[in-house]
């Protein structure tokens, strides 16, 4: 990136990939969030309408749901690369 942009731009650089790092970690925040909510809903949800270690089911699913999202930013990642 920095060759992109050239030496002489080196302070641009750095801040356009400051910015980027700082977007990229809000976006990663937000969907641990929203994953996070998303696995304690389902677990009430099962829970209440009585299945068997409902709690086991809903970690299970966020365990799934999280790992797909750090796989595609590490794709994404190492395209950029």
């Amino acid at each position: 990136m920095i060759r992109l942009f050239g030496h002489a731009h080196l302070t641009t650089a750095t801040r356009a990939l400051d910015e980027a790092s700082q977007r990229i970690s809000q976006y990663l925040l937000m969907q641990a969030l929203v994953n996070v909510c998303f696995g304690i809903s389902l677990g009430l949800g099962l829970y209440v309408i009585g299945v068997p270690f409902s709690f086991v089911w809903a970690f299970s699913e966020l365990c799934c749901v999280t790992s797909r999202t750090l796989a595609l930013a590490g794709r994404a990642f190492s395209r950029g690369a």
